[in-house]
């Protein structure tokens, strides 16, 4: 079974400002970090619909022998969301 080993624990007193100093000297003593832009602006957005799934759905035509994507609630550039998206699947837009 398991042994349980019995050891003089420290109060919440006692460790605190031991994890202050601690963090401050390794805070302080880290090279300086570059600053990184908090916020990213892109050009396009897509909303995401009530219950938190995006909004990409298959139109099927023609008796299932045609079936378009189709994404809805699209903020901004739809021209370079087209353009990205056929880039990277390698199909013609």
């Amino acid at each position: 079974m398991f042994k349980l080993l019995t050891t003089r624990t420290a109060t919440r007193a006692q460790i605190t400002p031991r994890l202050i100093q601690n963090a401050f000297e390794s805070t302080t003593s880290a090279a300086p970090v570059e600053q990184v832009p908090r916020f990213v602006t892109y050009a396009y957005f897509l909303t995401r619909t009530a219950n938190m799934s995006l909004p990409v759905y298959l139109d099927v035509k023609k008796n299932k022998t045609v079936k378009h994507t189709l994404i809805q609630r699209i903020e901004g550039d739809i021209s370079k969301l087209r353009k990205e998206l056929s880039d990277e699947l390698g199909i013609s837009a």
